[in-house]
């Protein structure tokens, strides 16, 4: 038996010994302080653990950084980087840090000659700077799932402190069961503070271009190598894909009642056929004739058409040539051979010509 007042006593002691600071006492034997010691060091490398931070990658399939620019005072000019990679650190469910790159060249605005302007030196100078990049320095909790993160922002050869707001959702699991937390953010940038200094005055001593640029967008977060297949999405919607998304999910699913036993007599019948279910058919994506034909695609048409009638041409003169050789020289163009030659070449030719029409023009 335990003497349970000793063990009392001696926890009693162990505690008043780590409180004033000692790690042996000559009341407590030796085994006690060891498995004490064992302890204390198994609880610091839990805390420690507990303190190590997750890494969440941002997956561009669902993320965005748009900016808005006032134009005329009166209106804004929208616009969105491409491609932009980056980086979170959660410590439990708290948002500890950030880093963020962004390809310059990646701009989009919907206007190819503004973007090439704003590539060039008047603004990004992306040949020279093809990045701009967010490194965070600290990251405060100001409300529930709403963050300040300040940190260092490069644009161009400046780099300028700056901070962003952050708001972090839940973990939240898709269709594949991967793990998933959208961070939205917002900040404001003066352009003229990283050097983009290129504007037009107006009649009034007001500029073409504002000076306080609007960031926005959001950031799909997934563990680091854990990141959900792009593929993923271009599977086709049946109802076998999500009743085996569900059971990845683990939930449970009605399955189809069993089928009855087919006997020998009703082999002979021949079973009709199963009518496709409209949900379950994949549907083909773009007719031929809402196909985008760029100036690569009508080239390369008008070539091919070019050598096609060439060789209408030339079928239409073989025909010509064999239809002469069997008339032992006497064929000629007056005579109803010559005519016949003429109306078959004249055939081979309107053929050709309707069918690259109809590959052409009507799709």
């Amino acid at each position: 038996m335990i003497n349970c007042s000793n063990d009392i006593k001696t926890s009693i002691i162990i505690v008043k010994s780590i409180s004033n600071g000692f790690m042996y006492d000559k009341s407590i034997s030796f085994p006690y302080i060891h498995m004490v010691q064992k302890i204390i060091l198994f609880l610091s490398l839990l805390l420690s653990l507990s303190a190590l931070a997750e890494t969440w990658k941002i997956n561009d399939d669902h993320s965005e950084i748009s900016f808005k620019i006032p134009y005329l005072k009166i209106t804004k000019v929208n616009g969105r980087f491409t491609k932009f990679q980056g980086e979170v650190d959660i410590k439990g469910t708290r948002l500890s840090s950030i880093k963020i790159l962004i390809s310059t060249s990646s701009i989009f605005t919907g206007n190819n000659i503004r973007d090439g302007h704003l590539k060039s030196s008047d603004f990004l100078k992306v040949k020279e700077f093809p990045h701009i990049t967010f490194i965070s320095s600290s990251v405060e909790l100001i409300s529930p799932k709403q963050y300040l993160a300040k940190g260092n922002l490069t644009i161009k050869d400046k780099t300028l402190p700056h901070q962003f707001q952050f708001e972090l959702s839940e973990i939240i699991q898709d269709t594949w069961s991967f793990q998933n937390r959208f961070a939205k953010f917002k900040g404001k940038i003066k352009r003229h503070d990283f050097g983009i200094n290129w504007d037009k005055s107006l009649s009034d001593n007001q500029y073409l271009i504002g000076e306080e640029i609007e960031i926005s967008g959001q950031f799909q977060l997934q563990p680091n190598n854990q990141t959900t297949p792009t593929h993923k999405f271009m599977i086709p919607d049946t109802k076998f894909t999500r009743a085996k998304d569900r059971i990845n999910r683990g939930e449970e699913i009605e399955l189809p009642p069993s089928q009855p036993v087919v006997h020998e007599s009703s082999l002979k019948e021949k079973p009709s056929p199963i009518e496709p279910d409209i949900q379950d058919m994949v549907i083909p994506g773009d007719k031929p004739s809402e196909l985008d034909r760029n100036l690569t695609w009508w080239i390369a048409f008008l070539v091919l058409g070019m050598f096609g009638f060439m060789a209408a041409i030339g079928g239409a003169y073989w025909i010509k040539f064999k239809l002469s050789l069997s008339t032992n020289n006497e064929y000629s163009e007056e005579k109803a051979m010559g005519i016949l030659s003429d109306l078959l070449a004249i055939a081979l030719i309107t053929v050709y010509a309707i069918a690259f029409w109809f590959v052409g023009w009507n799709g």
